[in-house]
């Protein structure tokens, strides 16, 4: 079979940069392989139930682009987003409940949408919401309405004064996207994206989850991967977002939070081919380009809004991915790339960081270097 070097070097990392794994590729729609093997959970969630293809993984950063990236590009084809729209157009006096410094007011002022989506408007990489928040706040404040207030006061209080055109990769940004997206619909976005996406789409096992707010043990749900142990929520997580930043928001936020089985995983992926070949029924071809195709930064950071592009040397696409690969990593240990040219795609989703395998860096990106180039063989 084609992709029994892929089935081969799935198994060979298998405890050794994961627990377990589930992995799709597809062409144009077709599906062409899945395979799943290893276990889905470990210590203190109810043993080694096997990785099958109902396994519900955290997404992690795959949220940018497969949740944010993709309402953003709905809501432009409503007219309800424009991308050069900035900041001080959604987030006023009212949200701040302090005054900024000038720099800074020119630095909010100047940050549009497409800045953001791009990585491009100038914050910094991540921020310690949920520690410093659930500090003042008091932990009981995830999800609440200070909690959002709070992490905006804290986000564009970080802007610098003068930034650039650098990109530099920002949940920040993208949590404020997240907000941005709500403020424009009128809705969560949990609840937008079920509406817009997975309700049309019909991926009952896709959405964003509901945090679990207390303190201390909750029942495990075996259809989820376990990721790992959480000193501030005091528990295995299983089930709830991983990230710290998006549980204190409430469970869904720009960055972080969407959970998909590898068929629905896969299906975002492939929506996004089928909106740039003009046949997807939840967004438009010339919006769905301009988020795929639009190629900006230096070859070391190249990106377009929403996506990464392979990196010159060394990535995590593999050395033999098409020219015209975009894709994504997320910190859980999932991924996808596609060729935006051919139609071709993969996905690759794990549970690195599951409490018995936490912090293999190393490992997973030569799991996925092997297994993306292996597949780009197959796929040829």
């Amino acid at each position: 079979m084609k992709f029994d070097e892929v089935a081969t070097i799935l198994q060979s990392f298998t405890g050794v940069a994961c627990p377990g794994y589930a992995f799709e590729a597809r062409r144009n729609g077709d599906v062409l392989a899945r395979i799943c093997g290893g276990f889905s959970a470990g210590i203190g969630c109810g043993g080694r139930k096997p990785v099958d293809e109902e396994t519900v993984f955290d997404l992690a950063s795959l949220t940018k682009p497969l949740s944010t990236a993709l309402l953003v590009a709905i809501l432009c084809d409503r007219d309800a987003v424009v991308l050069s729209t900035t900041l001080d157009d959604f987030f006023g006096a009212d949200d701040l409940g302090h005054q900024l410094s000038a720099g800074q007011m020119s630095a909010w002022r100047s940050c549009d949408v497409s800045a953001l989506l791009g990585h491009r408007a100038g914050f910094v990489p991540w921020l310690p919401f949920a520690r410093e928040l659930s500090a003042s706040l008091g932990i009981s404040a995830a999800g609440s309405p200070q909690a959002e207030s709070g992490v905006i006061r804290m986000a564009l209080d970080s802007l610098p004064v003068e930034p650039s055109d650098r990109i530099v990769y920002s949940d920040v940004g993208y949590i404020l996207l997240g907000m941005i997206l709500g403020r424009v619909s009128g809705r969560k976005i949990a609840g937008l994206f079920h509406d817009l996406v997975a309700g049309e789409l019909g991926l009952g096992s896709t959405g964003f989850r509901p945090i679990v707010p207390v303190v201390g043990s909750v029942p495990s749900d075996a259809r989820f991967a376990a990721t790992a142990w959480c000193g501030m929520r005091g528990r295995i997580l299983q089930g709830e977002v991983h990230d710290d930043n998006a549980w204190f928001l409430g469970g869904a936020a720009g960055h972080a939070g969407l959970f998909s089985t590898i068929f629905g995983t896969a299906s975002l992926v492939d929506e996004w081919i089928k909106a740039i070949q003009g046949r997807s029924a939840i967004l438009g071809r010339d919006t769905a380009r301009r988020f795929v195709f639009d190629d900006f930064g230096p070859r070391d950071a190249l990106r377009t809004p929403g996506f990464d592009r392979p990196a010159a040397i060394g990535s995590n696409a593999g050395d033999h991915a098409p020219a015209g690969t975009v894709g994504h990593l997320g910190f859980t240990g999932t991924s996808f790339w596609f060729d935006r040219d051919s139609g071709l795609s993969i996905t690759l989703l794990t549970n690195r960081v599951n409490p018995e395998m936490h912090g293999r860096k190393d490992e997973i990106k030569a799991m996925r270097r092997a297994v993306y180039d292996a597949a780009w063989k197959a796929l040829a």
